[in-house]
Protein backbone atom coordinates (compact mmCIF):
# COMPACT_ATOMS: atom_id res chain seq x y z
CA UNK A 1 0.00 0.00 0.00
CA UNK A 2 2.79 2.41 0.88
CA UNK A 3 4.51 1.70 -2.43
CA UNK A 4 1.27 2.34 -4.34
CA UNK A 5 0.74 5.66 -2.54
CA UNK A 6 4.31 6.72 -3.18
CA UNK A 7 3.94 5.84 -6.88
CA UNK A 8 0.57 7.64 -7.22
CA UNK A 9 1.74 10.75 -5.41
CA UNK A 10 0.94 13.83 -7.45
CA UNK A 11 -1.43 11.97 -9.79
CA UNK A 12 -3.89 11.25 -6.98
CA UNK A 13 -7.18 13.14 -7.14
CA UNK A 14 -7.73 14.20 -3.51
CA UNK A 15 -11.34 15.29 -4.02
CA UNK A 16 -12.27 12.02 -5.73
CA UNK A 17 -10.49 9.95 -3.08
CA UNK A 18 -12.27 11.83 -0.28
CA UNK A 19 -15.66 11.49 -2.05
CA UNK A 20 -15.19 7.72 -2.44
CA UNK A 21 -14.12 7.34 1.18
CA UNK A 22 -17.20 9.24 2.36
CA UNK A 23 -19.58 7.37 0.05
CA UNK A 24 -18.23 3.97 1.12
CA UNK A 25 -17.86 4.82 4.81
CA UNK A 26 -14.13 4.25 4.73
CA UNK A 27 -13.12 6.29 7.77
CA UNK A 28 -10.58 3.75 9.05
CA UNK A 29 -8.98 3.00 5.65
CA UNK A 30 -8.71 6.74 5.00
CA UNK A 31 -6.92 7.14 8.34
CA UNK A 32 -4.42 4.49 7.27
CA UNK A 33 -3.88 6.15 3.88
CA UNK A 34 -3.51 9.60 5.42
CA UNK A 35 -1.08 8.38 8.03
CA UNK A 36 1.08 6.62 5.43
CA UNK A 37 1.00 9.61 3.07
CA UNK A 38 2.01 11.97 5.88
CA UNK A 39 4.71 9.66 7.23
CA UNK A 40 6.24 9.23 3.76
CA UNK A 41 5.73 12.93 2.95
CA UNK A 42 4.21 11.77 -0.33
CA UNK A 43 4.10 14.65 -2.83
CA UNK A 44 0.51 15.48 -3.72
CA UNK A 45 -0.94 13.52 -0.80
CA UNK A 46 0.91 14.49 2.38
CA UNK A 47 -1.18 16.78 4.58
CA UNK A 48 -3.86 16.94 1.84
CA UNK A 49 -6.14 14.17 3.09
CA UNK A 50 -8.33 14.79 6.11
CA UNK A 51 -10.22 12.43 8.41
CA UNK A 52 -13.93 11.97 7.63
CA UNK A 53 -14.55 12.62 11.33
CA UNK A 54 -12.25 13.44 14.20
CA UNK A 55 -10.61 10.19 15.39
CA UNK A 56 -11.82 9.29 18.90
CA UNK A 57 -9.58 6.27 19.47
CA UNK A 58 -6.26 4.91 18.26
CA UNK A 59 -6.22 2.64 15.23
CA UNK A 60 -3.76 -0.27 15.38
CA UNK A 61 -2.23 -1.24 12.04
CA UNK A 62 -1.47 -4.66 13.45
CA UNK A 63 -4.07 -5.45 16.16
CA UNK A 64 -2.39 -8.80 16.93
CA UNK A 65 0.84 -6.99 17.81
CA UNK A 66 0.54 -5.05 21.06
CA UNK A 67 3.90 -3.33 20.56
CA UNK A 68 3.69 0.17 19.17
CA UNK A 69 6.79 1.69 17.66
CA UNK A 70 5.22 5.12 17.18
CA UNK A 71 1.83 6.80 17.05
CA UNK A 72 0.74 9.29 14.41
CA UNK A 73 -0.84 12.11 16.45
CA UNK A 74 -2.94 13.56 13.61
CA UNK A 75 -4.53 10.32 12.43
CA UNK A 76 -4.17 8.43 15.75
CA UNK A 77 -2.67 5.43 13.98
CA UNK A 78 -0.34 3.15 15.96
CA UNK A 79 2.50 1.75 13.88
CA UNK A 80 4.34 -1.53 14.61
CA UNK A 81 7.42 -0.30 12.70
CA UNK A 82 9.29 3.00 12.47
CA UNK A 83 8.30 5.38 9.67
CA UNK A 84 11.91 5.31 8.43
CA UNK A 85 11.58 1.57 7.79
CA UNK A 86 8.43 2.10 5.74
CA UNK A 87 10.11 4.88 3.78
CA UNK A 88 13.13 2.64 3.05
CA UNK A 89 10.85 -0.04 1.60
CA UNK A 90 9.21 2.41 -0.80
CA UNK A 91 12.57 3.75 -1.98
CA UNK A 92 13.91 0.33 -3.02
Amino acid sequence: LAEALAAAGRRADIDKLMAHAELLGWAAPLRRLGSIADALQTPGLARQLRPLRQPSADLHLDPADTACNWRDPRWRVRWPMPAAELKAVTEQ
